[in-house]
C-alpha cells in the first residue's frame, strides 16, 4: 500500500509521486531497486530527460535514495540502485530529523 503522506505532498508534482510508487513496486525484501531508465521509460512513456527530472525531484525531497555500484578499481557500474523513503512506510522521524 502507497503512504499517504506521499500521496498528500504537494511539493512534489503528480509524476514525480507517479514515478515514486513504480520505483517501489520494484522493491525486494531489502527496500532497495533497480529499474533502469528503459524499463521506466517502457512503463511510463516518457523521455530519458523526463524521467531523470522527476527522479531528481523526488531525490531532493528526500523520497529517493542513489546508490551506485563501485568496483574494486574504484571505478562505478553503470547500474545503480534506488531505495523509496516514505512511499510503502511512512517515514522514520529520526531520519528526517537527521539523527539516523
Amino acid at each position: 500500500m502507497i503512504e499517504r503522506s506521499l500521496q498528500r505532498d504537494t511539493q512534489l508534482s503528480f509524476e514525480a509521486r507517479s514515478l515514486a510508487q513504480l520505483i517501489a513496486g520494484f522493491e525486494g525484501q531489502d527496500g532497495k531497486s533497480w529499474p533502469g531508465v528503459a524499463k521506466l521509460k517502457e512503463l511510463t512513456g516518457w523521455g530519458p530527460r523526463t524521467i531523470m527530472r522527476y527522479r531528481t525531484e523526488l531525490r531532493r525531497a528526500g523520497r529517493l535514495k542513489r546508490r551506485r555500484h563501485r568496483q574494486p578499481s574504484g571505478t562505478f557500474y553503470g547500474s545503480e540502485k534506488y531505495q523509496t523513503v516514505g512511499v510503502l512506510h511512512p517515514p522514520d522521524p529520526a531520519r528526517a530529523k537527521g539523527k539516523g
